[in-house]
């Protein structure tokens, strides 16, 4: 499979959590998929760690606000604000 090396127009570049930049964008055109780079963790040929051509039913994303709409709460929820660790209750 080809992937993008750059993210599509309009991409947005968030600070994560830790400091990492993380770059994501959707694609204009159907199936407006959703592809993220991690400029600390680059892969090979500058591939995007995420690469997510449809939703999380298998389903193209209806449109490209869908698709967006969906990216920014992910990186919002996994990068830039994640849950906290839990922390097992200390033994007796």
């Amino acid at each position: 499979m080809d992937y993008p090396s750059t993210p599509a127009p309009g991409a947005k570049t968030v600070t994560a959590h830790n400091g990492d930049q993380i770059t994501y964008s959707v694609d204009a055109t159907a199936p407006f998929t959703i592809n993220a780079w991690n400029a600390a963790t680059p892969n090979p040929e500058n591939a995007p760690f995420w690469h997510q051509p449809h939703d999380l039913n298998g389903a193209d994303w209806a449109d490209q606000k869908t698709a967006q709409d969906f990216a920014d709460a992910w990186i919002e929820e996994h990068f830039i604000n994640p849950p906290a660790p839990v922390t097992p209750p200390a033994s007796n």
